[in-house]
């Protein structure tokens, strides 16, 4: 059921009535529409990613995009396999909205944090500005984790922000899912 909101505004400031609206749909929305975002399936992040890779991350470069407006990061990984698309060498390099230059941070709600040195299982596809980027946020970054009991590789999907596992699967599962979505 949509929340309602009640403001008052002050006569002496017509603009406001326009404005307080027009900002209140926007959140309804916006709110409403996070809570029935889909999630996106194996299936979907395979057949839509342009770059599926394995690999190490090895570094993370922050800086302001072109106009001041947006910090960037540039994140490298180091392949160790490439199960769709091509890379120009045993690196693959993606943008990733947030991060630090100097005394600024900006994190994007939904972007999955990276660390140096962190395995991961990615599916990237292009950003509206031309560049790779992580397909559906953080649905399509898996951390690379090793389960000592069970004794093999698990892919674990995390919510940002809490850190709570979403999907844990073993590393060959998740790619035997992708070579049957991708017909092979």
């Amino acid at each position: 059921m949509p929340q309602t909101v009640t403001t008052q505004v002050n006569s002496r400031l017509p603009w406001v009535s326009y404005i307080v609206p027009l900002v209140l749909v926007c959140l309804t929305r916006s709110v409403g529409a996070a809570g029935g975002v889909k999630p996106l399936s194996v299936r979907e992040l395979a057949v839509s990613a342009e770059l599926i890779v394995v690999g190490k991350i090895v570094s993370l470069t922050s800086q302001w995009n072109e106009a001041g407006t947006q910090i960037l990061t540039r994140v490298e990984v180091e392949s160790e396999e490439v199960l769709k698309g091509a890379t120009p060498s045993d690196r693959a390099s993606f943008v990733q909205p947030g991060g630090h230059v100097g005394n600024v941070g900006s994190m994007v709600a939904d972007a999955p944090p990276f660390a140096v040195g962190e395995r991961v299982f990615l599916f990237l596809a292009r950003r509206r500005d031309g560049q790779l980027g992580v397909l559906g946020l953080f649905q399509g970054k898996f951390t690379l984790e090793r389960d000592v009991a069970a004794g093999v590789e698990m892919a674990v999907r995390r919510a940002p922000g809490s850190g709570q596992a979403l999907d844990r699967i073993p590393r060959e599962q998740l790619r035997a899912a992708v070579h049957t979505a991708l017909g092979r």
